[in-house]
């Protein structure tokens, strides 16, 4: 159930090509989407009524994950106050004797922020200090278009003692863009939570003929010019969606990778507050036929932002750009 011998080790070079050196095919498990992943990993950790450290704003699939687990999550800044990188004062504040563990989603989603490894070294340490574990969420890593950006894997940079107290999770669904293909994997030094894992997805697992496509993707020698085109054109999305709404007045929030960006239309809500976020919602949503989505559903403090998805060919953003235009403030 933890995934075709060859599968694994395709993964496995493909990732230690990247600056995994020491991950080996024990350390792998294969699963049914990150979706998956992220809800046995969580109850692996929690029993009911721990709490999970994790960023506001960040993608719901962790909090979800923590609520199935019996466990209770608790949000540490890391939004504009924070200059949208983790506040470490503000996680220090939220540690209890329930925390077991803390959540670092590199690069970042929603706001697809790449974060600095000295920053990254800090929360393992952080981590360290309080014997939590550390859950890594680095589903898109491949994504980085932002030359100025310096993404680095968790697991290079803990130290190798520690190491079995990180799990890092990827997937095929972003980095590869084949969400459909229902495939994620789990790194972890741990073997227990290795083997905790094969109790529960026997009746989850992927296919023998989906892994061995993506083997033969992961070896396949032209794999490395398509992820280059891959990040070129969300580069070149990503300028044109920024472009569209710095001409109507919104700001955005600086992505280095990923597929979404944070958009500020604060100057588009009648009031400051959440409920007038479902208003623009349907408005832009009827009216332009642009599906965005609030900020509220990400642990956004602030009434007004919104996550938009900018990973589509250049005439579908530059179309998305002039229905906007439109919009009436």
């Amino acid at each position: 159930s933890k995934g075709l011998y060859s599968a694994r080790k395709a993964i496995m070079q493909h990732y230690q090509a990247r600056g995994m050196r020491d991950v080996t095919v024990e350390d792998i498990y294969i699963g049914n989407g990150v979706s998956e992943l992220a809800p046995m990993l969580v109850s692996s950790i929690l029993s009911a009524g721990d709490e999970l450290l994790m960023p506001a704003p960040s993608y719901s699939l962790w909090s979800n994950a923590c609520y199935l687990a019996g466990g209770k999550p608790v949000f540490y800044l890391c939004d504009e106050k924070a200059d949208w990188y983790p506040d470490l004062a503000d996680m220090e504040k939220k540690v209890t004797d329930r925390t077991r563990a803390v959540l670092l989603i590199n690069p970042n989603n929603p706001t697809g922020q790449v974060y600095d490894p000295e920053l990254v070294k800090q929360v393992t340490e952080f981590a360290r200090r309080h014997d939590l574990l550390v859950i890594s969420d680095e589903i898109y890593a491949q994504t980085v278009f932002d030359p100025e950006a310096h993404y680095v894997s968790t697991l290079k940079l803990v130290p190798a003692s520690y190491r079995h107290r990180v799990h890092v999770t990827s997937s095929f669904a972003k980095d590869f863009v084949l969400s459909g293909f229902r495939t994620g994997m789990c790194f972890s030094f741990n073997p227990a939570i290795i083997q905790g894992f094969g109790s529960i997805t026997y009746y989850s697992c992927v296919s023998s003929h989906t892994q061995s496509l993506l083997t033969a993707l992961l070896q396949s020698p032209e794999l490395e010019g398509v992820m280059d085109l891959s990040r070129q054109r969300l580069k070149t999305a990503y300028e044109i969606i920024t472009k569209g709404l710095a001409d109507i007045g919104v700001p955005t929030m600086k992505a280095q990778a990923g597929i979404f960006i944070m958009a500020d239309f604060s100057a588009y809500l009648d009031k400051q507050e959440f409920a007038e976020e479902h208003v623009l919602w349907q408005k832009i949503y009827n009216d332009l036929m642009i599906n965005v989505s609030p900020g509220q559903l990400f642990g956004c403090d602030r009434p007004g932002w919104f996550r938009m998805c900018y990973a589509f060919e250049e005439d579908t953003v530059k179309e998305a750009v002039r229905r906007l235009a439109t919009l009436k403030k």
